[in-house]
């Protein structure tokens, strides 16, 4: 998980969710970017978002890096294959980031 700039000014308590379930023994660049409130250096850091979906044949994940405020979409053949490609755009060796762009007149304005 990289260390990305942050504007948010907003602050993060501490995750009761563990680290430690089977899963995040699978995918843990996953696991911390969606649950951990820290970075390895213990810097304050926004919890991440994985939005899970299919479409077309694949399982594809939408990751959301709110303190960077970029976004990237991976996706692959089953949902361990798009797990992969989600931990390798995590750790920063796969997937394109992107600037994120709320719709505007969605939810909250």
């Amino acid at each position: 998980m990289q260390k990305r700039r942050s504007d948010s000014g907003t602050s993060t308590s501490v995750s009761a969710v563990s680290l430690t379930c089977r899963m995040a023994k699978m995918f843990p660049e996953l696991a911390k970017f969606v649950l951990s409130p820290v970075y390895e250096d213990a810097s304050e850091r926004q919890t991440g978002t994985a939005m899970f979906l299919c479409e077309d044949g694949l399982c594809k994940i939408w990751l959301h890096d709110r303190d960077a405020g970029m976004s990237c979409f991976v996706s692959g053949k089953s949902l361990e294959a798009a797990c992969v490609a989600a931990e390798a755009a995590i750790d920063g060796s796969g997937g394109e980031w992107r600037p994120y762009k709320a719709k505007r007149g969605g939810r909250g304005g």
